[in-house]
Parts: structure tokens; sequence; C-alpha cells
């Protein structure tokens, strides 16, 4: 029974946190992840990336977003890049394409 409470206090303390996030905070979150998504396409890809949907991660904390765009030259060539941000710092962690994932460690 003490685990099944426990278990139950953890899922609404997660949520809670999740719901914390306003929404004034996630379109500027938003928009920033967009941002770094598309300088960084440019930059290292030499892709026009064009962001269509942010899409926030269910970790608690959270901390990463998944920009989904596709190229401007070739609209059937979808992407997903991954932009984690801390405080004002973005950082792009990875680009999938298909089944392809690319780190920025790679």
């Amino acid at each position: 029974m003490k685990k099944y409470i426990n278990k139950i206090l953890l899922i609404l303390g997660v949520t809670i946190l999740l719901n914390s996030c306003n929404h004034i905070e996630k379109d500027t979150i938003s928009k920033r992840a967009k941002e770094t998504a598309v300088e960084f396409m440019k930059e290292k890809e030499n892709i026009n990336f064009v962001p269509k949907d942010v899409e926030y991660t269910n970790a608690v904390g959270g901390g990463t977003v998944w920009v989904e765009g596709y190229d401007k030259e070739e609209p059937s060539q979808k992407y997903s890049v991954t932009v984690n941000y801390e405080d004002d710092k973005y950082t792009v962690g990875g680009v999938g394409s298909g089944d392809e994932v690319k780190t920025d460690q790679e």
C-alpha cells in the first residue's frame, strides 16, 4: 500500500512540475528553440530548415524540446532537431531525419 501511495505522489508531483511552466514561457522557449534549430541547420548541415512544430519532453525538469520541420529546398525531407535549454542558453543536442539520427558529439 505504501508503494502505491508513493507512486501516486510521484505522478502528482511530476504532473504539477510539468504544468508549472506557464504559456508565456513556453512561447518564448519555442521561439528561441526554433531560432537555434534554424541557425544550427544552416551552419552545420547547410540546410534551409523550416520549423513547423515544437514538442516538449515529458522528462522531469524539462530542458529539452524537439523542433520538427523540413528542408525549404526539398519539403519532403523532414527533420527533427533536439534543442536543450537551460536558463538563457540554447544548444542543439542532435538531428534526426527518417531513421538516421546524428548527435552533436559526431
